[in-house]
């Protein structure tokens, strides 16, 4: 007997679970049959449990719909509270009337900017659930100001970088990305500062302006240190690593 599943069925029909199990039985594939006759209701509704047939059988961990499931990389993200890159950008163009490439030409603006991205030194995530701002700051419009502000090499997939004269010094700056979408790990290392600094203030102490940027200051330098000679492998703001509380203080 042929092993086709639809063989033995009229032509034109779409065999039901059941038949379908019920002929592959017949057909002597059991294992086969095994399998379909496990997975079947899930088949019926249009769902998938993800049982293999044979030894060591495993179940995936998440069941879902077909219909209803979205990739992760189609998923929109939740805007952010506080903070814009687009905003921090051009708040660090406008610290300087001129900016120049390798070759020490003047640049545009549109070309300053290609293939870099635009690095919340002090990350909008840390200013939203860690700062608490002293009396009269606003937290919305300090994430977004200069000196908060770097421009890295984008990092991403097929993104071009240029080397600019006096953005990078000869060197390389580490990459704003390396993998996905964030920089998880330098935000933990930002996160485990910020928390010890504020564990060494008195009771009820808050952020002024002159912390802030003494923090950013002490962030953008640990950030440049990570740079390597040009040819070099780069590496991202990611390898950032421990950082200490003591050498944090206030801009003067």
């Amino acid at each position: 007997m042929p092993l086709h599943p639809g063989a033995a069925m009229r032509p034109g029909q779409a065999p039901g679970a059941p038949e379908l199990i019920r002929h592959l039985q017949r057909a002597g594939n059991a294992a086969v049959a095994a399998h379909l006759a496990r997975n079947s209701a899930s088949l019926q509704r249009g769902k998938t449990t993800g049982t293999a047939p044979g030894k060591g059988q495993r179940k995936r961990k998440r069941a879902f719909d077909d219909e209803a499931y979205i990739p992760p990389w189609k998923r929109k993200k939740a805007p952010r509270a506080i903070g814009k890159s687009t905003k921090v950008r051009d708040a660090r163009w406008k610290r300087k009337a001129r900016r120049f490439n390798a070759q020490g030409k003047p640049i545009s603006k549109a070309d300053w900017g290609t293939g870099y991205e635009a690095q919340h030194i002090i990350p909008a995530e840390i200013w939203d659930k860690e700062i608490t701002v002293d009396t009269g700051l606003s937290k919305a419009d300090l994430v977004d100001r200069g000196w908060n502000g770097m421009m890295l090499p984008s990092g991403r997939k097929n993104a071009r970088a240029i080397t600019y004269k006096l953005l990078t010094k000869g060197s390389t700056l580490p990459r704003h990305i390396t993998k996905g979408w964030a920089h998880p790990l330098y935000n933990a290392a930002v996160r485990r500062l910020v928390r010890a600094i504020q564990a060494l203030r008195p009771p009820g102490w808050k952020w002024t302006e002159p912390w802030l940027k003494g923090l950013a200051d002490f962030l953008r330098k640990v950030t440049k240190s990570l740079a390597v000679p040009h040819g070099a492998v780069p590496v991202g703001i990611d390898a950032i690593g421990a950082l200490d509380p003591a050498k944090v203080t206030p801009r003067q």
